[in-house]
């Protein structure tokens, strides 16, 4: 029935001396369920929910039923290992329920007696350590613990226990895990020497990719109109490194330099704005609707109306922009090419019809990110998806772009080779046509953890215990068994994955300072 809330009961487990953290965990529960209409988490604590007066039998006998029962324990530890906390550890281990183990820092015993009792904490976490199976952090405050606690209680119920799909269901999830993780940064706590800026949110590190792009940027000097196709598996995020490159163009070639670029940004945000490519039901319809994208844009809207023949404003309208450069980002899906097949004709239609214009323009960036699903998977590629790498290997004129080569990089390649060498990005340069200004990039793949922590040690932080107690905290937003069994195997994660982690470091950095 609607309305209704199931209910979570969350057992908190520790000695005396950590009452008042007990007492806090109980309230941030209440606040927590604020956030989720569909769950009722309640915290179960044996002081207040054990009735007084039990007979004929151990406290923790009449204990055990309220952990049984409870779906997740909560272990806390400071100075001294509660009378019957072990037991209560082995007997959630034992149950296979979901538990949460947090240490207390900052205790130094100054007695034989505070150095035995202190042994068991030591014992517990050595055992910890040794069995592997449960993740246990440390905190030094009450603040700390109630951002780890909170974090990690959203992670937990995102996965375990979602809401029932909506329109925004995954929306709504997204947000929910970068949420999450934004309080687990809160709780570790990285140290930053340099800012996190918007361009390091986008395409984490991705040291190959990126150098491919500027070996075929440089290769292409003086062409006022730039053609990029980028072409992924949706998890690879192909679009932020459309983003990623356009920062570092502005970072590399124009900062300091007087010379400003155009970036079109999403709505309350510094992220570049990435587009559906304008499409219509035909060629001539999808060249109107590419027409119109440019009458929408601000920058353009002073040269170009509706009445405005399209060449006209090409060559007057264009030469009079007060930029330098003008950076534009489509994207296209999969399914776009199985139902439009004028669309390789319409991409070479955009390619010319740019090429031809007056000298004085800017220079255009153009991407076109192009979506193939599980592309990075799949050797040898369906016929499909074949399809639309053969198209983008047409649009870039392969032929023409092998025999303009570097032979320094390259060797004389058959377009067979090439398209081979293209499902292996490992072994693939980008694919540049000089004179037309076209390069196509290797496909995308998963994130190197390497790259995770090259990305980190970038920014200031250089802890190798935060470091993984981020990378676990990502993991644990990750439902699928199978992307957990690639990391595990290969160290690799999607960069889908990546940017909630880069998301959720940037909100943390921010309201840091």
């Amino acid at each position: 029935m609607p309305g209704i809330r199931q209910t979570i009961q969350i057992f908190i487990a520790s000695s005396s001396e950590l009452a008042p953290e007990r007492d806090k965990m109980a309230l941030l529960l209440s606040e927590i369920n604020k956030h989720f209409s569909h769950l009722y988490l309640e915290p179960v604590r044996w002081n207040t929910d054990l009735e007084s007066g039990s007979q004929g039998q151990r406290v923790q006998d009449a204990i055990n039923p309220l952990l049984d029962r409870s779906d997740v324990v909560v272990f806390l530890f400071y100075s001294k290992v509660g009378v019957f906390t072990l037991e209560e550890y082995q007997r959630t281990q034992r149950l296979g329920k979901k538990a949460f183990v947090y240490f207390k820092s900052g205790f130094a015993p100054r007695s034989l007696d505070e150095m035995e009792r202190y042994r068991g904490v030591l014992e517990i976490r050595e055992r910890l350590e040794q069995e592997n199976q449960s993740l246990f952090v440390d905190f030094n405050s009450m603040e700390a613990l109630e951002n780890r606690l909170r974090g990690d209680l959203q992670l937990f119920i995102q996965n375990k226990y979602p809401a029932a799909n909506s329109a925004n269901a995954e929306e709504d999830r997204s947000n929910a895990f970068k949420d999450a993780l934004f309080h687990v940064m809160a709780a570790i706590n990285p140290e930053f020497n340099h800012p996190v800026t918007v361009a390091d949110i986008v395409g984490c590190n991705r040291h190959m990719p990126r150098k491919r792009f500027w070996a075929a940027f440089d290769r292409l000097p003086g062409k006022h109109f730039q053609f990029y196709f980028v072409s992924a598996c949706p998890t690879q995020m192909p679009p932020s490194l459309a983003e990623r490159l356009i920062f570092e163009y502005l970072d590399e070639e124009l900062r300091g330099s007087g010379e400003s670029l155009w970036i079109d940004r999403r709505p309350g945000s510094e992220r570049v704005s990435i587009h559906e490519l304008p499409l219509g039901r035909n060629l001539e319809r999808s060249k109107e609707a590419f027409f119109r994208y440019f009458c929408e844009r601000e920058p353009f809207q002073s040269g170009i109306s509706s009445h405005t023949a399209f060449t006209d404003f090409l060559h007057t309208g264009l030469p009079a922009l007060p930029y330098s450069t003008v950076s534009a980002v489509f994207k296209l899906q999969e399914n776009e090419w199985k139902d439009r097949d004028f669309l390789p004709e319409y991409l070479r239609w955009i390619i010319q019809t740019f090429g031809e214009v007056h000298e004085n323009t800017p220079t255009f960036l153009f991407f076109f990110v192009v979506y193939v699903n599980r592309q990075h998977l799949e050797t040898p590629l369906p016929p499909a998806k074949q399809l639309i790498m053969d198209a983008l290997l047409d649009i870039v004129d392969v032929e023409q772009a092998l025999a303009l080569a570097d032979s320094g990089d390259h060797r004389q390649w058959t377009v067979a080779e090439k398209a081979r060498a293209l499902l292996h990005p490992t072994q693939a340069a980008a694919l540049v046509n000089i004179e037309q200004a076209i390069a196509l990039l290797p496909t995308l793949l998963p994130v190197e953890r390497d790259d995770l922590v090259d990305w980190f040690d970038r920014l200031g932080e250089t802890n190798p215990g935060k470091i993984n107690q981020m990378i676990e905290a990502l993991l644990q937003t990750i439902p699928d068994k199978t992307v957990l069994e690639v990391f595990e195997k290969n160290r690799k994660l999607d960069m889908y994955q990546v940017e909630m982690l880069l998301e959720a470091i940037y909100k943390y950095d921010l309201k840091r300072k």
